[in-house]
């Protein structure tokens, strides 16, 4: 009887998650898309170290109606063009890379704005 009801909530949440998100193939990557209508979108400024070797890491915080996303200035998931251009009030589609863990400090990423609803 556990089993059946760990593989019952196991499946429900599968359902659930695989709704929110549309996912397409191509060339065999996995390409993730969300459908957001943003409430703010934040600078947030992190400082960490000693006095002896120090890092500062400058990211915006986009909240939406489905959590919490993050824009990368630098790096991989660069895309600080997305800043001026992603309003508060207003739905979008856009490419999404990682996971959703906001207790540590991870946020899915938001790589490329794909339209404005």
């Amino acid at each position: 009887m556990k089993k059946f009801l760990l593989f019952a909530l196991v499946a429900v949440v599968s359902l659930l998650a695989s709704c929110s998100r549309s996912q397409r193939f191509q060339g065999g990557n996995r390409k993730l898309y969300d459908t957001i209508t943003v409430y703010s979108v934040d600078k947030i400024v992190e400082t960490s170290g000693n006095k002896e070797s120090f890092g500062t890491e400058t990211y915006y915080l986009v909240a939406t109606d489905k959590g919490a996303y993050r824009i990368d200035l630098y790096g991989v998931w660069g895309n600080a063009q997305l800043v001026g251009v992603i309003k508060q009030g207003r739905t979008y589609i856009v490419k999404t890379q990682w996971f959703d863990a906001p207790i540590i400090k991870e946020y899915k990423r938001i790589t490329k704005l794909i339209r404005e609803l």
